[in-house]
């Protein structure tokens, strides 16, 4: 039988005048800014490391964030860190990455681990960022 590490228990911190449908999961250790809008059945879930939304940003329907857990090669582990002003197209998969301010990520992006997006950056609709690539 596999053991688990207990994993601590947060409570998302959700900054004011933020709206999150009723269908949308904000899960463990997550920071929403202010002024944001979390869409029908996203998933920010924040189990194993943390995720950070700044403020005014937009992130719409089924759009799946994830992070990744802290070990001793990565003491770190890999955080989601969305920056303000930023949207994120529908369907997208955002995966222990950096979205730097007043970007867009088209729908059905799938940034990986460890990708540093930069300021004012676009994404196109269905693009693939794979992992160790800065933009």
């Amino acid at each position: 039988m596999t053991e688990f590490s207990a994993v601590p228990a947060y409570t998302p911190d959700l900054a004011e005048r933020t709206f999150v449908h009723n269908s949308a999961q904000v899960i463990g250790d997550v920071h929403v800014g202010r002024d944001c809008s979390i869409w029908c059945n996203t998933v920010l879930r924040g189990d194993v490391n943390r995720i950070v939304v700044g403020d005014c940003s937009n992130i719409q329907d089924f759009t799946m964030c994830h992070v990744s857990h802290k070990n001793a090669a990565k003491p770190e582990g890999s955080p989601l860190l969305i920056g303000s002003y930023v949207t994120i197209g529908h369907s997208a998969i955002l995966h222990g990455c950096t979205i730097g301010d007043e970007c867009l990520i088209g729908m059905g992006c799938i940034i990986m681990d460890d990708v540093v997006i930069g300021n004012r950056v676009m994404v196109g609709a269905g693009s693939l960022v794979s992992p160790s690539v800065d933009a």
